[in-house]
């Protein structure tokens, strides 16, 4: 276990330096050229940021570290969300030799919102690949990710409410269908993506059990690696509840994917 981290803070990694885009580090002192880990917090895509503690266990297991914030909703629509996460990666390859990690071995994890803005890169990896520096990811860890948006009947007003994701997309899912199929990881998946570690609770109440199957499900008929962990009693909240659990697994697997 790593013992001492570098910490920074409120790295400006696109225009809009006030909030969004910003990210911090965490870097493990004698590691010499290590995997970098990318967080993207969850909040509905409307609240909450960025938030090491929430990584530290990563960078004591001799992971580098971003923690990253992106527009809120409320600030700016779909697909400006998916802009940031994409240019995070980028900053993160123009910046590897600055801060010494590798650029070539980089795994992005979230829970929630932040696991869908994660599975999107993870699995959208031939759009990524359309300006240089590309924004390919090695590996994908996604927490209770909402993964389909374009049937929001089916969430019983739970994490989609009655606006049918209108929050984020602008309208309600069936007033736009094609951003709604647009913002879905499920819809984007090819056999160049990265290999996923989808986590979930079989009791979430906020996004069904089934996003997560469904993405598990699309992953293995494009040939790409894929492991589902249902934890048996867990909420949405597993990141509270589950902790050791989800932590135990998210090390395990980008310790095997970006070894």
């Amino acid at each position: 276990m790593v013992k001492e981290l570098l910490r920074f803070e409120n790295i400006a990694y696109g225009e809009d330096c006030i909030r969004a885009n910003l990210l911090d580090l965490l870097l493990p002192v004698g590691v010499e050229n290590p995997p970098l880990t990318i967080h993207f917090h969850g909040g509905g895509w409307q609240q909450f940021g960025k938030f090491l503690p929430d990584c530290e266990f990563l960078a004591r297991a001799g992971f580098a570290v971003i923690s990253a914030n992106y527009h809120y909703a409320q600030e700016a629509l779909f697909p400006a969300q998916y802009d940031d996460v994409q240019a995070v990666v980028r900053f993160a390859k123009t910046r590897a030799s600055e801060y010494g990690w590798d650029a070539t071995r980089i795994g992005v994890w979230g829970i929630s919102a932040g696991a869908h803005l994660a599975a999107l890169l993870g699995g959208n990896c031939v759009a990524a690949l359309e300006t240089e520096p590309s924004a390919q990811v090695q590996a994908a860890v996604c927490i209770c990710p909402p993964t389909d948006l374009t049937n929001a009947t089916d969430w019983k007003f739970t994490y989609a409410h009655e606006d049918g994701f209108s929050n984020l997309l602008g309208a309600h899912a069936a007033m736009r269908p094609d951003l709604a199929r647009a913002a879905s990881p499920v819809f984007g998946i090819s056999s160049v993506a990265a290999p996923f570690l989808i986590i979930h609770g079989d009791r979430d109440e906020l996004v069904p059990v089934h996003q997560a199957q469904v993405l598990h499900d699309t992953l293995e008929q494009h040939g790409v690696n894929s492991q589902l962990e249902i934890i048996a009693g867990g909420s949405h909240f597993i990141n509270e509840t589950h902790r050791e659990t989800w932590q135990n697994l998210t090390e395990k697997f980008f310790k095997h994917t970006l070894a």
